[in-house]
């Protein structure tokens, strides 16, 4: 296993292949549709967010992003640089 990787990686390289692939970097998982339907029903059933997608003869598992909410009162309110207390020299 670990010497056909090694040919997989070479071949990539000589291929010039080296880029980030998003179908394995963006995906919950890749693979056939029997192997991602489990593992679909492995994981938390009731997510809405998560579809299995056909791309180019194979299937990907993946996942709605999610929106980003920074809510960083009162926690990080302390740092404000205007409400910082006042050191003296004395």
């Amino acid at each position: 296993m670990r010497e056909a990787r090694r040919q997989w990686v070479q071949a990539a390289l000589d291929n010039g292949k080296v880029k980030r692939e998003p179908e394995w970097s963006e995906s919950i998982a890749v693979g056939r549709l029997e192997f991602l339907e489990s593992i679909l029903n492995k994981l938390h059933p009731g997510h809405r967010g998560r579809r299995i997608v056909k791309v180019n003869g194979y299937y990907e598992l993946r996942e709605e992003p999610a929106a980003y909410l920074a809510n960083f009162t009162p926690e990080k309110d302390s740092l404000n640089q205007n409400k910082a207390p006042l050191l003296s020299d004395s």
